[in-house]
């Protein structure tokens, strides 16, 4: 539908009221990305400055978030990440369509705390990834491994989901996993890889998962940035082809 060019109500504000209609029918899900102020732009054959007073229109009523450098995204957008499902954090956010990322932080071996002796003996490997999300970061994932764990190649580390490295490596699969939910304030090295105030109280997820043998496969902790992240139980989970707010 194109714009009434001979109309008492400004072009901004016809601009404004389409994009708050696709937004209310669902057109920017999931990733919550608008595009971009030249597309709108070249969409509704208008200047980039009746473009962005229509932004700043729909950015007053609440409706969108501009981030500098990032783009434009409705407001609220919340990542899901379903906690009765046997999915890994990275799975988790590729389902839904997510543009999802990780990159290392540390991959190395490691003397194991004592807390998990018992589980990996004198040695583990320690592998921390920032998951990013249209690149933004969204979540720190801090894992301990069984030892062998810290020879994983780094590109394909921050490729693949934890539970498919480990499948890979160990030739065995994850069939449980016990989750833990909390907030805390955590350290400004956590805080400033990924984004967020310092001293902020981010959402942790804390996941111990076991092989088929009753063996530990990992002990994981996600630090998560929590304004658009949902941790949600019994529902149905989006993905790309049924849509029309971080291993």
């Amino acid at each position: 539908m194109s714009l009434i060019r001979n109309n008492p109500v400004a072009m901004y504000l016809q601009i404004a009221d389409r994009l708050r209609a696709e937004i209310a029918e669902g057109a920017y899900e999931p990733s919550g990305r608008l595009p971009s102020e030249s597309q709108i732009t070249a969409r509704f054959t208008v200047s980039r400055v009746t473009v962005r007073l229509a932004l700043q229109q729909l950015d007053r009523d609440g409706l969108i978030e501009r981030r500098k450098g990032k783009g434009t995204f409705v407001a609220g957008k919340h990542v899901r990440h379903q906690i009765d499902t046997l999915r890994s954090f990275h799975e988790s956010l590729k389902v839904q369509g997510f543009d999802a990322t990780m990159r290392i932080v540390e991959l190395t071996a490691i003397e194991t705390p004592s807390a998990f002796i018992p589980l990996f003996g004198p040695k583990c490997a320690l592998l921390e990834r920032l998951h990013v999300v249209n690149d933004e970061p969204i979540a720190l994932g801090r894992s301990f491994l069984p030892a062998f764990m810290s020879e994983l190649e780094r590109e394909i580390a921050e490729q693949q989901p934890t539970y498919a490295l480990l499948k890979d490596k160990a030739g065995a699969d994850i069939v449980s996993a016990e989750i833990a939910i909390g907030a805390r304030a955590v350290s400004p090295r956590i805080t400033s890889l990924i984004g967020a105030a310092e001293h902020a109280v981010l959402l942790v997820l804390e996941r111990s998962s076991y092989f088929e043998t009753g063996a530990c496969a990992e002990k994981s902790e996600f630090f998560i940035r929590p304004e658009r992240y949902q941790f949600v139980l019994g529902s149905r989970m989006p993905t790309a082809e049924s849509s029309s707010t971080c291993s």
